[in-house]
């Protein structure tokens, strides 16, 4: 428990830097979620093998600062969202090809693996297998870390500033903190509900622990936070102004805290289950007391593609 909570002291120390340092550049922010990315992207290939999803780690984990430079650049120079979809299909075909061809290459690395994982067909067959389960771990955490990426830049993206023509800092914190706190609150809110009122399972052969009553307090825990967050950053002009152009109604601000609460805890339930299924407790160490990067932001990265789809819903 000591290092549970100590851990968790450097984990909101460093995010707040993070936060603050968005006032001088969004691109230290952007650094730790690229950081982040390849460790989770390294965490579930390696968790995928366990299930005998055999992939190439390597590569799955150099496709996320490649696929974020494509970004980076694209920010920059305001791509379009067809321009970025282009980006990532190329990606993706790229290191697919490139994961394809790798096992004909390093033809001792492959027979060993084949021995490995007790694979009966041609070596055909492994690497187009072992292509398609690398190719879930470009998608999944990779895409979904994207996300937050973009949520980091959300003014900078034409769709969005065309709109609403607004570079309001508090516009971006709104959409970073809904991001991040709905999803903590939601999982901090569902650990206390869940051991105080106890109750029936949420989801028994995928988390033992979850419990309905849990599920709930998550829920209200989701919606006060958004509404917090919403409360304060209207203390600031540039998000008045944003609030006031988009049509901003409370009942936006209770979607965002419900609905991303509910996605947010179908995201930890999809990470336990493919942790079920590998046999495993965490998906890494990193974090003592807590286990490794997925196992903190399982939540977090669907819950960023919901608010990132909900903002954009508003131009």
């Amino acid at each position: 428990m000591k290092n549970r909570i100590l851990t968790s002291v450097v984990i909101v120390v460093v995010l707040i830097g993070a936060f603050l340092s968005k006032m001088a550049t969004p691109y230290f922010f952007d650094v730790i979620i690229g950081m982040l990315a390849v460790i989770a992207a390294g965490e579930v290939a390696k968790v995928l093998e366990r299930d005998y999803k055999f992939n190439n780690v390597y590569l799955a984990t150099a496709f996320v600062p490649c696929l974020y430079v494509g970004i980076a650049l694209g920010i920059i120079n305001s791509w379009r969202f067809d321009a970025y979809l282009l980006l990532i299909l190329s990606l993706i075909l790229f290191f697919s090809i490139l994961c394809f061809i790798s096992v004909f290459v390093f033809k001792t690395v492959t027979k060993r693996e084949m021995d490995k994982y007790m694979f009966k067909g041609s070596v055909s067959k492994y690497a187009f297998r072992k292509t398609m389960n690398t190719l879930l771990v470009y998608l999944y955490p990779t895409m979904f870390f994207m996300s937050l990426w973009f949520a980091n830049h959300i003014v900078e993206l034409p769709t969005f500033s065309s709109s609403f023509n607004l570079s309001d800092l508090s516009v971006g914190f709104f959409v970073l903190l809904t991001i991040f706190l709905v999803s903590i609150i939601t999982d901090t809110f569902a650990m206390l509900f869940g051991m105080l009122l106890k109750g029936p399972k949420l989801a028994p052969k995928i988390s033992p622990k979850k419990t309905i009553s849990g599920a709930i307090g998550g829920l209200l825990g989701g919606i006060l936070i958004a509404f917090i967050v919403y409360a304060v950053l209207m203390t600031q002009d540039g998000f008045v102004t944003f609030v006031e152009t988009a049509n901003v109604y409370w009942w936006h601000i209770l979607l965002l805290g419900l609905i991303g609460s509910i996605i947010s805890q179908i995201g930890d339930l999809f990470a336990s289950l493919i942790k079920r299924h590998a046999r495993v407790k965490d998906y890494g160490t990193i974090f003592p007391g807590h286990g490794g990067v997925m196992d903190r932001v399982d939540g977090l990265i669907f819950n960023s593609v919901f608010v990132m789809i909900f903002m954009l819903l508003l131009v």
